[in-house]
């Protein structure tokens, strides 16, 4: 049986394509939508992605090489109401997320994103950006995330990662960048900015950092199992799966499980 992280994580980078498909700006996107808003009120129609302006806004793009233009964040939305003629603005701090129609309906929330300095955790308050990004760990920690996959020269040592994460309940989404070269233990020490003044939980992040620790040993183990069954789906399956495909499901399926692992003891520790 294939790990759960595979299995939910395939379909969105395969049988959706959802991780590679976007949609042109000033276009209308052909899926219906339903807007629902901090208040728990919704709208049904349609949305057009902005015309890009001087910073690059492009609403609700699924390309992840636009981040890096700013092209994603929006602070407003174009929408049309179901036999409308149309469009209006929509405030995107008065939405909570929308929902995409389809086979397999796409949730995209409305996150506040911040970024943050990796060795003092202190937030740059004045610096926050409005963007739209489909939830791919929704568990006490909600992780955000989107792949640059280098097809050029040295591989994926070259990938560029972002990740958008926050605690549940919490309004602040924090902005992370690696690479595919980048190993778990230069990755952990940023993931404190999810808990600053939880101990437990930054004494942990070290001790996954250290292969001699029991921690690292467990954590290891687990991870190396989801990645086998993920190199196997990729085995079983090579003739249909390209190579950006392939490096998708190989992040999907790290840091799925990455995230997923650290909710759960994150939820412990905050207990």
């Amino acid at each position: 049986m294939k790990n759960i992280y595979l299995l939910l994580l395939t379909f969105a980078s395969i049988g959706a394509n959802s991780q590679f498909i976007y949609w042109k700006s000033n276009e209308e996107i052909p899926d219906q939508a339903m807007v629902v808003f901090n208040n728990d009120s919704s709208k049904t129609g349609y949305i057009k992605n902005n015309k890009t302006a001087n910073v690059g806004l492009r609403m609700l793009s699924l390309d992840p090489k636009l981040f890096r233009h700013a092209d994603v964040e929006a602070d407003k939305i174009l929408f049309k109401e179901e036999g409308g003629s149309n469009y209006v603005e929509i405030p995107a701090n008065t939405i909570k997320h929308v929902i995409f129609s389809g086979e397999e309906p796409t949730r995209f929330d409305k996150i506040t994103v911040f970024k943050f300095d990796k060795r003092s955790l202190e937030v740059k308050e004045d610096e926050p950006a409005t963007m739209f990004q489909i939830p791919r760990v929704d568990d006490f920690i909600v992780l955000y995330s989107n792949y640059y996959i280098n097809v050029g020269s040295n591989g994926s040592i070259n990938d560029e990662i972002y990740f958008y994460v926050k605690q549940k309940d919490s309004d602040k989404t924090f902005y992370m960048r690696f690479f595919g070269g980048s190993r778990n233990k230069d990755i952990f020490p940023s993931l404190k900015i999810l808990a600053p003044k939880n101990a437990q939980f930054a004494d942990y992040l070290e001790k996954l950092r250290e292969k001699k620790s029991t921690e690292y040993k467990e954590y290891n183990a687990a991870e190396e199992k989801v990645m086998e069954e993920a190199k196997a789906y990729i085995k079983e399956n090579r003739k249909e799966i390209k190579y950006v495909q392939q490096q998708t499901i190989l992040y999907n399926a790290r840091f799925g499980f990455m995230f997923s692992y650290l909710s759960k003891k994150l939820e412990q520790f905050a207990s």
